[in-house]
């Protein structure tokens, strides 16, 4: 009966541990999922930026290339680096975009592994309820048993000093199963209290 209480409070050690470390890493998830959105966002925004400054100088350009031909050279190379530049922002939005899956996918997973601990830590609920009621029961059990030695003691003639004996050390060893099985029901009792705060 006391290995049955250990492995399940082991068990429930266990499963609270699980539980802790999972809504950790939940909670790091958001958080870099709340980044990776702000990124999104941020470079969006820049691009958008580029966007309207590539609008202007395409603009400005189209006046100036008729002054003169070195000027019409360098507004190349600006239109290039920042069409490339538009072109890294893309392919960064889209790593984004990839990242903001993986990590909604792996919250989702973790959101169901936790279910599934709180359904088993329930289940540990009632098996450790149900020991206890096995627990008070034997105790009962014993507490009868202990009395009715006890009666057929009182009963007996004094002459009969070694049935008093045995007597006496049947009652030892009863006094003995329930001390044990009054600290089964405190460790019970300790484990119910740990699982309800």
């Amino acid at each position: 009966m006391a290995g049955c209480l250990n492995e399940g409070k082991l068990a429930e050690e266990k499963i609270r541990s699980m539980v802790v470390r999972l809504e950790t890493e939940a909670a790091e998830l958001r958080k870099n999922l709340q980044q990776a959105v702000d990124q999104k966002l941020k470079a969006e925004r820049e691009k958008q930026d580029a966007q309207d400054q590539v609008d202007t100088l395409r603009s400005e350009l189209e006046v100036m290339w008729s002054d003169n031909t070195n000027l019409r050279h360098e507004s190349q190379l600006v239109m290039d680096n920042v069409n490339r530049w538009i072109t890294e922002q893309k392919n960064s939005n889209e790593s984004l975009t990839a990242q903001m899956k993986a990590q909604n996918k792996m919250l989702l997973i973790i959101t169901e592994e936790k279910a599934h601990l709180q359904e088993a830590n329930d289940t540990l609920k009632v098996e450790v309820k149900r020991l206890r009621e096995v627990v008070d029961e034997k105790e009962r059990e014993m507490g009868r048993f202990k009395a009715q030695i006890r009666d057929r003691g009182a009963r007996q003639d004094e002459t009969t000093m070694e049935k008093q004996g045995c007597v006496a050390l049947n009652l030892s060893k009863i006094e003995d199963m329930q001390t044990r099985l009054r600290s089964n029901l405190e460790a019970i009792r300790m484990l119910n209290q740990q699982h309800t705060e």
